[in-house]
């Protein structure tokens, strides 16, 4: 009983020794490999989702910043023009353009970012900024508040 005490906490199934060495069963090793694939299963989705969710933010500071740029030309000219204030970075997981294309003197604009990539599993799809503030997305429009975030 007191030496049953002193080993609490402790493994104290003997392991099978051959040739002098205890090690681990293949049943306890399948045992590992499967909990550590489960895991990795459940992992792996919500980190996916957090990368596409954190890509979009940065996508919608792009477009808000084109509005913003969009809207300093207007307030020196009276009008749009959707040559300038493109985001540049179109190697990323948008392209960036500008409705309507190439206007020097327009009344009207919409800043769209097409996901390209891994960023097309993203549920909101396009993201769309206009003129006059309204948002817009290309998925479900139910999802429009999550996919802006509040901006």
């Amino acid at each position: 009983m007191i030496i049953h005490l002193l080993h609490f906490g402790r493994h104290t199934t003997p392991h099978r020794q051959v040739n002098g060495f205890s090690g681990f069963t293949l049943l306890e090793l399948m045992l590992v490999l499967l909990l550590i694939t489960v895991l990795v299963a459940m992992a792996v989705p919500s980190y996916q989702q957090y990368v596409q969710r954190s890509q979009r933010v940065v996508a919608i500071d792009a477009l808000l910043a084109a509005a913003s740029c969009q809207q300093n030309i207007y307030a020196a000219r009276f009008r749009y023009d959707t040559r300038s204030c493109i985001p540049g970075d179109t190697a990323g997981p948008y392209r960036f353009r500008m409705e309507p294309e190439d206007a020097a003197g327009t009344t009207i604009f919409t800043v769209i970012a097409t996901p390209l990539g891994a960023q097309l599993q993203d549920v909101c799809g396009e993201l769309l900024l206009d003129q006059s503030g309204w948002r817009s997305i290309g998925g479900a429009e139910e999802l429009q508040r999550k996919c802006w975030e509040g901006r």
